[in-house]
């Protein structure tokens, strides 16, 4: 499996300001500081990127007149954020450790924000024609790899539309489902079976693309019990 893309905030940042759409839905998914960044972090973000060979910088082009050139991989991320028909966010939570990971997708690409420590993401471009609900699912086994305490939270915007469903392993083995995403735990006992069902009836969807995006997902935490 190829290592993913490293960026720190300021390098997104840099990326975002490139992209010929709004980026407040996604700077506000992606927890960015709200209002856009200010010169001086999209100047780190340019320096850092030219210093690590991701970013060309040549003046003198006259056919780049900004005098940026992108690498692939850059390109691939931006053209993914500035042409995403579908936006979602897991958190999780394996005993008292919490993960976040946030999915863009196009008809061709999808890809994968893992947030990290220090203002730095883990980004991993997958294919975009592959369900969401596996991916998504992948996380839910992540989260609950050791068995309970485990709980996630999903929330996808596809245009105007908006779903979202959280569910919770206990230490018992049984999981539950909610509609309510603020507490993942005190859902209906359920199988993991009829999690992925409900997983793909919410997130294999054609989506409404005419629709303006909606916000990220809210901020939950497993309770003790049911």
């Amino acid at each position: 499996m190829p290592a993913p893309l490293l960026l720190t905030f300021a390098e997104l940042e840099f990326l975002l300001a490139s992209c010929p759409r709004p980026t407040e839905p996604i700077r506000e998914r992606l927890r960015l500081t709200p209002n856009g960044p200010g010169k001086g972090v999209m100047a780190a973000g340019l320096a850092s990127l030219v210093i690590r060979g991701l970013c060309v910088a040549d003046p003198a082009d006259p056919e780049n007149p900004d005098g940026v050139t992108l690498q692939p991989e850059l390109l691939a991320v931006t053209a993914t954020l500035a042409s995403s028909h579908t936006q979602t966010s897991a958190g999780g939570w394996y005993g008292e450790q919490a993960a976040t990971t946030h999915f863009f997708d196009t008809p061709r690409l999808r890809i994968a924000f893992r947030p990290g420590t220090f203002g730095h993401f883990a980004v991993d471009l997958g294919d975009g024609a592959e369900p969401l609900s596996k991916a998504v699912n992948a996380f839910v086994d992540w989260c609950a790899r050791d068995g309970g305490p485990a709980a996630t939270v999903v929330q996808s915007t596809a245009g105007g539309d908006v779903v979202s469903l959280a569910v919770a392993l206990k230490p018992d083995g049984t999981w539950y489902l909610s509609d309510d995403a603020d507490s993942p735990d005190h859902g209906t006992p359920t199988s993991r079976a009829v999690i992925r069902r409900q997983l793909a009836d919410l997130l294999d969807r054609a989506p409404d693309l005419q629709s303006a995006a909606a916000g990220p997902v809210p901020a939950a935490r497993p309770h003790a019990g049911a």
